[in-house]
Parts: C-alpha cells; structure tokens; sequence
C-alpha cells in the first residue's frame, strides 16, 4: 500500500518535470530555412528560403517563419546515451504535425528536423 502511496505521490512530479528546460537553453535562437522544390501532380515549385526563428521558455517553444508565428508547448528528453542533446517534441495546434528539435547542450545550437519536403535547420544562438 506504501509504495502505491509513493508512486502516486511522485508521479506528478515526473509528468511536469518532463516539460521544462533549464534556463541558461532558454534562448533566441536564428536561421534560414533553405530553398526546397515541391513537386505537386505534374507540376514542381520552388519555395524561397526563410528566415526561422526559434524562442524556447520554460515549457513552451515559439516558432516565427517570415511572419507566420507558432506556439506550442514541448516534451524534453535525453537524445544521446552521453545526454549531450537534448531532443524537443512538438506539435503546433493547426496542424497537429509533430516536429523534432535537437538541441546540442555544448554548442547550445538548436536543428529543426524538417516535415518533409523541408529541409533540416541549423539554429545558431541568437547573441544579445
């Protein structure tokens, strides 16, 4: 009976501690998105490259393509058996796609794993 006790009184503990990122990651961090075709029926399109921006908080990551803006919050977890990345889980509401974020605890540089057709994004800590 104890140890339901314990496990009960703990497990609110691991659920929301999953969510939260230490503060010296919560960071601006900046790239571009590189040119990419879409090939759609017959027909190819080009899409231009984009600027990205990416916000992280506590618990919530802020996305900004050009003007588009997205919010959603994230699940952290260890990426690597030597835990020097961290891997971020997201979904954006509209959507409800989710997107891969691998952040390099030592460089402190964030990849965007792109939807495909997307590209991969380098994200480079954003200097005050």
């Amino acid at each position: 009976m104890k140890t339901i006790t314990l496990l009960f009184a703990f497990l609110p503990v691991l659920i929301f501690s999953q969510g939260k990122l230490k503060k010296k990651y919560r960071q601006n961090y900046t790239g571009t998105i590189t040119a990419y075709e879409i090939k759609l029926g017959d027909t190819i399109r080009q899409v231009s490259p984009a600027k990205i921006r990416v916000q992280l908080t506590k618990d919530s990551l802020f996305l900004k393509i050009d003007r588009s803006t997205y919010s959603s919050g994230f699940q952290v977890s260890n990426f690597e058996k030597d835990k020097k990345y961290l891997k971020l889980e997201v979904k954006f509401s509209p959507n409800g796609l989710p997107e891969t974020y691998i952040l390099n605890k030592k460089t402190k540089t964030l990849i965007r794993k792109g939807i495909l057709p997307s590209p991969d994004v380098e994200l480079i800590l954003e200097k005050d």
